[in-house]
């Protein structure tokens, strides 16, 4: 079934269930748990399940109910009732159900993979046991790079790493990460691929020969020899790459073969040629440019050939030959620690049943596999599968042998049966091994399925007819479908009709430029939330509203825009809960009980739990400042003025030797009074966090329950699932999510940012394209790697691999906003920005030459609107509002959600003191201890010191050498962390504008969006601000103050503020 978006995919899917039971109850072999139900998510197996149970009550209690009609389409009757028959049928399922839950089968394919594993897998592995840890890649990672650096593998992993023009640990952190990640894919290459290339390198002739004829061109071509030179005949990009001037061809081509001798300069010559042609056309005759820009084309792609041979294949090589090791490493590690992630049990279970070092089981010959088809096959005879798109090869191959089996009809059992949903054009995880084309390919691959005939779920329940026009008209748009059809791309799209007809529908648009002398594009952000997103929210502020961004640094803007207009309760579901609103102070709490730090109180009193006024904060401030200044310990702050401050700083010493979730309770007991005016989102998010504390305690009773092992606990497994947000749709307020996390999602209201000028950063990541032998997506009959060449490939033979991996890129950036827009119920608001100076126009006129799948349906949606639809600002905006007694809602529309007042709280007066006043967050870089140099250990010691020191006071240096012992003690030894910090302290007084007076706040560590600065002093009275920035090491780089330059004017606190910036640098010898 091809389940287009809002078409009901849950609802169909549970009258399928039913209609399998009604089928099969009475035959003497069925059993409920027979059917089997496979999702991807934890939210949409309990939606399938709840649908399921409700359907069943229904039709239970109403034998006439209108699901019926639907029903019958799977199984024949009477369209108007159900038989006694049908009816006794359902009740004792339910009964059934009711009893034991376990008989409805329905389970994410994670939690199935993971019975596989357990059943069979862990027994033959010899693994006794096992916990779920989806941060075990990260936590090893340190081992890993410390086994890369035994003698024997550091030659080989040295080679790999020096060709970076410019090294960054994190670069090869990521590297090697993704080797982990893709273990599938060194699976297909080593043991499913038969071809053989050579990797010896092997320069070729051509690019000698073809520089040779470019320059004796130019040469011959020189406008006036009197004047120019041949060095005159090179633009600045080429001349900077040369030692000298060449003063003839001889020279330059001999300058240039000296460059390919060295990967770094080689692929710095490459860059050169392919960013444009480098002949200065002022020096050379009209009559010899044609001749020679086309020697310069065959002169680019013999360069890429040489190269490709030269130095990408043998890379190639290097790379099979570290990830082997890091492989092996990796699961020596699993069986040592045995923590595992869900991926590492998908991985243990497909190399179980498929590797063939040596086979477990041979699906080749049918025979060898009847333990696995007996323990799958036996008791599983009906499988429905949703979001198939979203199938990974490893899950496939997993699913394969039963989904074979049960569609064909054999085996244990004589009957059997498969539903399979999906829609291609949702395919968007490709980059985490999902292969959209297995959905479109599946009925080939499966013999069984040769005959079936896939049936589209064409009508939407999700939004009215206006909506649904628009997303046909732009997704069919004739300029798209060229472009599709001219690049063999196959993208088909069907017509989805609205099923609930006219609603009130809101439709904007927009396209705004920015330039490059606004490099953060800061302004867009700005336009997006005021222009587009406020005005919506005002209107309605009972609305479920999404923002929908492509990256996660794009929604932290968003929300710090937000925040700074005063939007509280902004949520992102992909946030750790312990980011949370109500979450986050309580950590803060528990951090000033334990360690008495003053910037954790105030953090706590300006929080939502108390929302201290400016007055009451600057009394407080003042108290602490005195109590410090005394430094009589003794005595206690006095906070007299304020009872409920001095109350709450007695809370918190009589605290101090409860366990975590005893002072977690109590905080929340007294700062919580009126339950009832809490959204139910911030309640539920909120027991979970305390259900965190409760299960840590419950698990750690008798190893000593302190509150540092509670936070580094928190640290330590913050990106673990079950420490997510909790979200509750149809409850209001407003969500940020990437595209990937809303999908499967609904609202009323959503925006949609996306940068048509995002580039790809090819030298960055670990590339990889494959070309499989056929649609099977078994074997491979081609393939490439590389982490510092990829970019010879659109040039190099290996170009179809490329292009292919290309078209696979854009049909997932179109799937990306197919998904983004489909989510929208009633609004739908557009914002593309552009990285130009100029009209849309203009831009797409300079884009003729290059090709974007997102830039082809930008220009579609701004097409689709009428120009008198056009606003002043350059949004395209139709709205469309019908009578009430027009609008109506089908009986498989999602279920109407109820709308829930959201709490408004105070506007928070200053600048919050999460950002202004932020607690260190420091994590120690520890690949750089093992790969880099000892200096860059000191050099993270000397930052993080630096980040406590704000006014230079002893109390301050106090608190920055206890927390550095604690962090570096066990790598560096106490008297080294003494000897470095000393001389740090000593050079750091040389700067003595640092610690000016005049400078009335100073912060440390600044977060601001997706940036930290490392200090940043104001002088309030003189609305003067001062950026710093430490180096320990390395080069200054001006651009990265610029950026914070550009940011921090843009916060509204800052606004009218002289900016100044200034490089520290640190010279630590120890």
């Amino acid at each position: 079934t091809i389940g287009l978006p809002g078409t009901g995919k849950t609802y169909r899917l549970s009258l399928e269930y039913i209609a399998l039971i009604l089928k099969y109850y009475e035959h003497p072999d069925f059993q409920l748990d027979s059917i089997l139900a496979l999702t991807f998510t934890r939210k949409a197996t309990a939606e399938i399940r709840e649908r399921i149970v409700t359907n069943l009550e229904e039709l239970i209690q109403k034998p006439d109910s209108d699901l019926i009609p639907s029903l019958r389409r799977f199984v024949p009757g009477d369209e108007t009732r159900l038989t006694m028959r049908e009816s006794n049928i359902l009740l004792s399922a339910w009964q059934e159900i009711s009893q034991d839950m376990q008989k409805l089968q329905i389970m994410t394919i994670d939690s199935y993979t993971g019975s596989i594993f357990r059943n069979i897998v862990r027994p033959m592995k010899s693994i006794d046991s096992f916990e779920i840890d989806e941060n075990a890649v990260d936590k090893r990672m340190p081992l890993l790079l410390d086994h890369l650096m035994k003698p024997e593998f550091r030659v080989r992993i040295n080679k790999l790493l020096s060709r970076k023009v410019q090294r960054s640990m994190d670069d090869y952190a990521k590297f090697f990460k993704s080797m982990i990640y893709n273990r599938w894919l060194f699976y297909l290459i080593s043991s499913r691929c038969k071809l053989h290339r050579p990797y010896q390198e092997q320069p070729r002739k051509g690019f000698k020969d073809a520089i040779s004829r470019l320059a004796m061109a130019m040469q011959a071509g020189i406008k006036d020899p009197a004047k120019n030179s041949f060095a005159d005949l090179l633009l600045t990009d080429m001349r900077r790459l040369l030692i000298s001037d060449p003063q003839s061809p001889a020279d330059f081509c001999a300058a240039l073969d000296m460059m390919l001798q060295s990967p770094v300069d080689a692929m710095k010559l490459f860059n050169v040629f392919k960013k444009k042609v480098f002949i200065s056309k002022r020096a050379l005759s009209k009559e010899a440019q044609e001749g020679c820009f086309a020697l310069y084309e065959e002169a680019l792609m013999a360069l890429a050939e040489d190269l490709y041979y030269r130095y990408f294949l043998p890379e190639e090589q290097e790379i099979k030959d570290i990830w082997e090791i890091i492989l092996k490493e990796y699961d020596a590690l699993i069986y040592r620690y045995k923590n595992m992630s869900y991926q590492d049990i998908a991985w243990f279970t497909f190399e179980a049943l498929f590797s063939n070092q040596p086979p477990e089981f041979d699906f080749d010959d049918e025979n060898s596999a009847n333990e696995f088809y007996m323990f799958l096959s036996h008791r599983t005879r009906f499988m429905l599968i949703d979001e198939f798109q979203d199938t990974s090869l490893i899950q496939f191959n997993m699913l394969r042998p039963i989904m074979e089996e049960i569609s064909a009809g054999m085996g244990s059992k004589d009957f059997g049966g498969l539903v399979v949903v999906g829609d291609e054009k949702q395919s968007i995880f490709g980059w985490r091994g999902g292969e959209r084309d297995l959905l479109l390919n599946l009925t080939r691959i499966i013999p069984a399925l040769n005959e079936v005939v896939p049936e589209a779920l064409t009508r939407s329940w999700r939004s009215g007819s206006d909506m649904m026009d628009f997303i046909n008209a732009i997704f069919s748009d004739p300029d798209l479908e060229d472009a599709l059809k001219q690049r063999a791309m196959n993208w088909p799209y069907s017509q989805i009709e609205s099923a609930i007809g006219n609603v009130d529908t809101t439709i904007e648009v927009r396209a705004m430029p920015y330039s490059v002398h606004y490099k953060t594009g800061y302004k867009v952000y700005e336009s997006f939330v005021d222009e587009m997103i406020l005005p919506e929210y005002e209107s309605d502020r009972n609305a479920e509203i999404a923002i929908i961004c492509r990256k996660g640094d794009q929604l932290a803007t968003v929300q710090m825009l937000l925040e700074e207009r005063g939007v509280q309760g902004v949520f992102q579901p992909s946030a750790p809960i312990t980011e949370h609103r109500l979450v986050a102070p309580l950590i803060n709490w528990l951090r000033f009980v334990c360690y008495g730090d003053w910037l954790d109180f105030l953090a706590f009193t300006r929080s939502d739990y108390l929302l201290l006024e400016s007055a009451a904060l600057k009394a407080t401030i003042d108290a602490i400042a005195n109590y410090e200044q005394a430094g009589d310990k003794g005595i206690k702050p006095d906070f007299s003025p304020y009872p409920a401050i001095a109350e709450l700083y007695e809370v918190a010493q009589s605290m101090r030797q409860e366990s975590p979730y005893r002072i977690l309770r109590g905080i929340t007991g007294i700062c919580m009074s009126n339950v009832e005016s809490i959204p139910e989102r911030d309640l539920l998010n909120l027991q979970a966090f305390l259900n965190i504390a409760a299960q840590w305690e419950i698990n750690g009773a008798g190893q000593g329950l302190k509150i540092p092992d509670f936070l580094g606990f928190l640290a330590e497994n913050v990106n673990q699932e079950g420490f997510t947000q909790v979200s509750i749709e149809g409850k209001g307020g407003i969500q940020l999510l990437t595209i990937h996390k809303s999908k499967g999602l609904q609202f009323d209201k959503v925006f949609v940012l996306y940068n048509l000028s995002t580039k790809k950063q090819y030298e960055k990541d670990f590339y990889w394209a494959v070309d499989y032998s056929d649609d099977h997506f078994k074997d491979i009959k081609d393939y490439a790697l590389s982490f510092h060449f990829a970019s010879l490939l659109p040039y190099s033979p290996a170009r179809e691999l490329w292009e292919n991996k290309e078209k696979q890129a854009w049909l997932e950036e179109l799937n990306n906003l197919y998904v983004a827009f489909t989510r929208a119920r009633k609004n739908l608001h557009i914002l593309f920005s552009y990285h130009k100076n100029g009209s849309w126009q203009e831009f797409m006129d300079s884009k003729e030459e290059s090709f974007s799948l997102p830039i082809v349906l930008a220009d579609a949606c701004l097409r689709y609107f009428d120009p008198e639809e056009g606003l002043p600002n350059g949004s395209f905006r139709r709205f469309r509002s019908y009578p009430a007694e027009t609008q109506s809602v089908g009986k498989e529309a999602e279920a109407e959600q109820t709308q829930e007042p959201v709490l408004h709280l105070a506007e928070p007066k200053g600048i919050p003191w999460d950002s202004a006043l932020p607690n260190p967050k420091f994590d120690l870089d520890y690949k750089k201890v093992y790969l880099d140099k000892r200096q860059a250990l000191y050099g993270d010691l000397a930052h993080y010191y630096l980040s406590f020191i704000c006014y230079d006071r002893p109390e301050e240096h106090q608190r920055a050498l206890r927390e550095s012992m604690q962090r570096y003690g066990s790598l560096l030894g106490e008297q080294k962390i003494r000897r470095v910090l000393s001389e740090l302290v000593d050079e750091i007084r040389k700067y003595s504008y640092l610690f000016d007076p005049k400078y009335d706040k100073v912060y440390t560590e600044f977060a601001l969006g997706h940036y930290r600065v490392d200090r940043l002093m104001l002088d309030t009275a003189a609305a003067e601000a001062v950026l710093i920035d430490y180096k320990t090491g390395g080069i200054a780089e001006i651009d990265q103050l610029e950026r914070y330059h550009d940011a921090l004017a843009a916060h509204t606190a800052l606004k009218g503020y002289k900016f100044s910036m200034h490089y520290v640098q640190v010279v630590l010898s120890s």
